[in-house]
């Protein structure tokens, strides 16, 4: 994310800990699960848009499918 109130230069989710076929997020044929959604970004992008929480589910339904540890809070990612 580029832009003047980013808090850049961090990492918010994490890497595998292996790539290796048989891996604990392999699911064969090269590809991984990830751990971490997209939603994980894109839910405090749309906050910061204006999109009020009570509609986030509605947006995002995947949301609903992860901890809410696994989505980055907005105030991690704008000043």
């Amino acid at each position: 994310i580029l832009g003047g109130g980013v808090r850049g230069g961090q990492v918010y989710n994490s890497f595998p800990r292996q790539l290796r076929k048989d891996g604990e997020q392999d699911v064969g044929r090269g590809r991984l699960v990830p751990k971490y959604p997209w939603e994980s970004m894109m839910v405090p992008i749309a906050s910061w848009m204006g999109v009020p929480e009570a509609a986030m589910d509605r947006v995002f339904p995947n949301r609903r499918n992860f901890q809410a540890q696994h989505i980055i809070a907005k105030a991690a990612l704008f000043k």
